[in-house]
């Protein structure tokens, strides 16, 4: 009998801890078994001041630049520090700790850390396209009476590579990058002349000698009727170029050498990548095929495979993503994916464009004229 006892008693305690997982750790999580609705609670907001205000988040950071300067809030909406200036028209860029931003056609640039304002940048022709990497380092591309000229910087504000390109030649640099290692750089350029459209996709190679990126060109792909929009490093072996209506996937590892060029119905709109894939969003298509775009986003492995197409009835509004998830929001919901799969979904009838992931109960997501904070909770 006493047995008999213990057994009922023991079954009472398995079934109580059971509950308690349940209750306090499976039930909370079960959208992440299914892909499910998670629900947020709003925890704070922040209106801008300024009409025009370009917003970047890194880690818990939220760094919001306008014309009159640059601001590092916390979560808590205070001030942790800012830079005041002024430019026309400024462009902010971002990579890793490090932000930089341009008076476009003016000659001023600052750089700055996640701890503040790191160096300043005078050129001598006005600035229309800045470039940083993960390490700091600075590109900056200038446009002088006949020819361009691009600017390379160290993480101390030095300057170690300058090249000029000729307008005939060359063409116009639309987009620049450069490599993780710090020792390669990828330009995009518009080339038109005699009648022709042509993108030009340019490699070159400054490891042994700074001084000499004219004789360091090592690779070079010609496009034609294409318009160039982007070109970036994903790793320190792999380039993507995005023209209007194709991309390109590079190998650099040795001497570059194109592995997939991808040519669409649609318009690309954006093109966001995680450690391993290639998150493409998609617009209106200018002609219909088999394998429409229109409206979708789509996944792309780093060689070029097609590895998923999330298409939606309503319209999608912003694709955002970090190293391991990208994040996909429409008029009415904000969809967070790994890979191929759906983690969750919330219904949401703000009009967010930009969604951003601090860790994974807490959240920002900006708005036209403002940003919001947002915190999971249970329903």
């Amino acid at each position: 009998m006493k047995s008999k006892s213990v057994y009922v008693f023991g079954i009472v305690i398995l079934i109580g801890v059971l509950s308690v997982i349940y209750t306090f750790i499976v039930r909370p999580q079960y959208y992440r078994f299914n892909g499910g609705e998670a629900y947020f609670k709003i925890a704070d907001s922040y209106s801008f001041d300024d009409a025009y205000v370009q917003m970047a988040v890194i880690d818990d950071g939220i760094y919001l630049c306008s014309k009159n300067g640059l601001i590092k809030k916390n979560l808590n909406n205070q001030n942790v520090w800012s830079k005041s200036f002024y430019m026309e028209t400024p462009y902010m860029v971002e990579a890793g700790n490090y932000l930089a931003v341009a008076d476009i056609m003016k000659k001023k640039v600052y750089v700055f850390g996640h701890q503040g304002f790191l160096y300043e940048i005078n050129e001598d022709w006005p600035v229309i396209d800045i470039n940083i990497n993960e390490e700091g380092f600075l590109t900056t591309v200038m446009e002088g009476k006949n020819q361009h000229y691009i600017h390379y910087y160290n993480d101390r504000g030095q300057k170690t590579v300058g090249r000029g390109t000729r307008f005939v030649e060359d063409g116009y640099p639309i987009a620049v990058d450069t490599s993780r290692d710090l020792n390669r750089m990828v330009v995009s350029y518009l080339n038109i002349g005699n009648n022709r459209l042509q993108s030009k996709i340019a490699f070159f190679n400054f490891e042994e000698k700074y001084d000499q990126l004219n004789e360091k060109i090592v690779g070079g792909f010609t496009y034609e009727n294409a318009l160039p929009v982007d070109v970036f490093w994903v790793d320190d072996e792999t380039v993507v170029s995005v023209l209007d209506q194709s991309l390109q996937v590079f190998n650099v590892k040795n001497e570059p050498k194109q592995i997939a060029n991808i040519q669409f119905d649609t318009t690309i709109i954006e093109v966001e990548a995680t450690d391993s894939e290639l998150i493409v969003w998609f617009g209106d298509a200018k002609q219909h095929s088999e394998q429409s775009y229109e409206n979708s986003v789509a996944v792309f492995d780093f060689k070029g495979k097609l590895l998923k197409q999330h298409q939606f009835e309503e319209e999608i509004v912003g694709v955002t993503s970090n190293d391991a998830y990208y994040f996909v929001i429409t008029k009415s919901k904000i969809i967070k994916y790994h890979r191929k799969n759906r983690v969750w979904f919330t219904s949401t009838y703000s009009e967010f464009t930009e969604f951003y992931e601090i860790n994974r109960k807490t959240y920002v997501a900006r708005g036209e004229y403002g940003y919001t904070i947002l915190k999971m909770s249970e329903r």
